[in-house]
């Protein structure tokens, strides 16, 4: 146990130095006793004055006084030592004595005396020689033993006072200097206190600004997040636009391949219709070629008929001529035979002449019935003839208005196409013109909103950099403040003054605001995981146990955020949650780029808000709670504010 006290002499501060050291040795021998424990006490008072450091060394044992030679031997080793001074055993028990007011010999003059006495047990109790010599052998050989020791311990010793000795020094170049600070400002410290609280007063004010600025910046950064929302909405939009252009590009693509897919239509409908006017021609010429020979045939019929009617003619006029000459003859035959047999022949000849006529009339019926029978058959092939090629003319003529409506409906068709075409290039090309205009204007305007940012963060860092800079200001203050307190607390009770009222400044532990989310379930069913601190979503997962699927369509999402409206949400009727899935409900106004495939998006919800009081709450088809998750503030002494108070 170590025990050090500083006297000082004018300024009425002591400085004590006690050194107690227990050594402790225990020795069983079957032919000696056992020693009993030794203390040995140092004891070093040094007083400070200002004539200088006086030093008194006190040694006391339990044990009488022995011859000063082995005290010098000791001593001597001791001071030859540079370590500390280590609590040890040793025996047998020595009593140094060292009294004097001289100084010590780390630069100081003068020295006491020193009396060192070496006493056995075996003496002090009066014990035989033989036990006694044995007890000095003992003696000699731990002594052996624990020289080296001893010379360290004591060259530490001689360390140690040397560096006492600096720092008296020090102490007095100290008190010096503070004697003649307390003199120049003793009579100022109300105005030194006061100095101080007007610079803790601005700055305080200081930081007060340096917060509202803070509080400035903040809102302005809200502002310019809301704005860099509003943008991305805006490049959402417009990327939507450039999607849509696509659409119309592709659809534009779609509609010239099918134009040409008309033309196409159109060149192969314009080939078989140059093939159809060909073989029209051709069926034309073949029909006018049946014609005339159509005509020829009706001719040849004709002089044919007119050929029987004067065969006719002829043979009736033949058959005519015969009867008048077969008249004739007979008449001669009658004139001459009339005498003879005129009643006979006259039947006979009218016998004749009616058998001449009947043939006759049945040569002539023959030959007419024979006559219109062949012009019959031959005005019948004519006329079949003539039906079979306008039936085939009628089919070419038949397709060819066909041909020819095709031939109108793709040109209409190809005119409505290009006009489409020429509406969708238009439309593309006043798309792509507009799209690189708002392309620029973002651009131009997110330059200048991450210029802003930058400029804005540099500003709130340096703000940030100025007010560390104000708070280790503060403290060093506070602790300048505290110093001087306690010098000038110690110099009145010196003194022997009152203390004066003064502002003292009092720090006030505040408590500083964070945030603490945490959640609870009911029914163990579904939780609400996790809650979007800007209100971009709300995770959902299902955590029953038993693991089943938990449908939860229909049920309805309930947010209240500070003293905003309150916001409600229906989730769609065939939502279902398997064991351990969770689920992200996103509004719409944060960009949907990187919602997930199975992910709700609230349509008319631009966001789930933001706030310092936040309540979520599941409810089921009945409304009944199923689950909360709650936003709520904590608060931490993590600052502190200084305010002003007087005595």
């Amino acid at each position: 146990m170590s025990k050090v006290e500083f006297k000082r002499g004018e300024a009425s501060q002591s400085k004590k130095v006690t050194m107690k050291q227990e050594r402790q040795y225990h020795e069983s021998s079957s032919t000696t006793a056992s020693h009993q424990n030794a203390h040995q006490e140092i004891k070093m008072e040094t007083s400070f004055g200002s004539g200088g450091m006086q030093n008194t060394w006190k040694t006391s044992g339990t044990n009488g006084s022995a011859g000063n030679s082995v005290a010098r031997s000791i001593l001597k080793e001791r001071v030859s030592d540079k370590s500390e001074i280590e609590v040890g055993s040793m025996l047998p028990r020595i009593a140094v004595a060292h009294t004097g007011t001289g100084r010590l010999s780390g630069g100081y003059s003068g020295a006491g005396t020193r009396n060192l006495a070496i006493l056995t047990d075996a003496e002090y109790f009066g014990l035989s020689p033989d036990i006694s010599n044995k007890a000095t052998e003992m003696f000699l050989a731990s002594t052996g033993r624990e020289s080296t020791t001893l010379h360290s311990l004591n060259d530490r010793l001689a360390l140690y006072m040397a560096r006492i000795q600096q720092l008296e020094s020090e102490n007095q170049k100290v008190y010096e200097n503070w004697n003649a600070v307390s003199k120049a400002t003793f009579s100022s410290d109300s105005d030194k206190y006061t100095e101080y609280t007007d610079q803790l007063l601005s700055l305080r004010s200081s930081i007060d600004q340096a917060f509202a600025s803070k509080a400035e910046v903040e809102a302005q950064k809200l502002v310019l997040e809301a704005d860099l929302r509003n943008y991305r909405f805006r490049l959402n939009e417009i990327e939507g636009n450039h999607l849509q252009l696509s659409k119309y590009k592709a659809t534009l693509t779609e509609s010239r391949s099918e134009v040409g897919k008309l033309q196409a239509r159109f060149q192969q409908l314009t080939a078989n219709l140059d093939t159809f006017y060909h073989d029209n021609n051709s069926g034309w010429n073949e029909i006018r070629k049946k014609n005339e020979e159509w005509g020829r045939m009706i001719k040849n019929c004709i002089t044919l008929k007119q050929q029987g009617h004067a065969r006719m003619d002829e043979l009736m006029t033949f058959v005519h001529d015969v009867q008048e000459q077969m008249v004739m003859k007979l008449e001669k035959k009658t004139h001459v035979e009339h005498q003879q047999s005129s009643a006979e022949l006259k039947d006979d000849l009218a016998q004749a002449i009616r058998d001449i006529n009947i043939e006759y009339d049945m040569i002539s019926e023959q030959a007419r019935k024979e006559t219109e029978k062949w012009y019959q058959l031959k005005f019948l092939e004519a006329k079949q003839m003539a039906e079979r090629k306008k039936t085939d003319w009628k089919f070419p003529h038949a397709k060819a208005d066909q041909f020819k409506r095709e031939i109108e409906t793709v040109c209409a068709a190809i005119t409505i196409g290009e006009k489409e075409v020429h509406e969708l290039e238009k439309s593309v090309r006043m798309s792509n013109e507009e799209f690189t205009r708002l392309k620029l204007r973002h651009k131009e305007e997110l330059f200048e909103h991450e210029t802003k940012m930058r400029h804005m963060l540099e500003e709130r860092q340096r703000m940030a950099v100025m007010l560390q800079s104000i708070l280790d200001t503060i403290q060093v203050h506070d602790a300048e403040m505290a110093i001087y307190r306690t010098m000038l607390e110690g110099e009145e009770r010196r003194i022997g003054i009152k203390k004066p009222k003064t502002p003292q400044i009092q720090r006030q532990n505040t408590m500083a605001i964070s945030t603490m989310a945490y959640y609870k379930t009911k029914g163990e069913n579904v939780r609400i995981k996790f809650c979007d601190l800007l209100g971009k979503y709300i995770v959902l997962e299902n955590i029953s146990n038993p693991a089943q699927d938990q449908h939860i369509g229909g049920w309805q999402i309930h947010r209240e955020v500070d003293n905003q409206p309150k916001i409600d949400y229906t989730i769609p009727a065939t939502v279902a949650l398997t064991p351990g899935q969770t689920i992200k409900v996103y509004s719409t106004g944060h960009g949907l780029n990187d919602v997930e495939p199975d992910a709700l998006v609230a349509d008319h919800l631009d966001t789930w808000g933001a706030g310092t009081h936040i309540n979520t709450i599941l409810l089921n088809k009945d409304g009944v709670e199923m689950a909360s998750h709650v936003q709520s503030p904590e608060r931490s002494h993590d600052s502190s504010i200084m305010s002003l108070s007087a005595n």
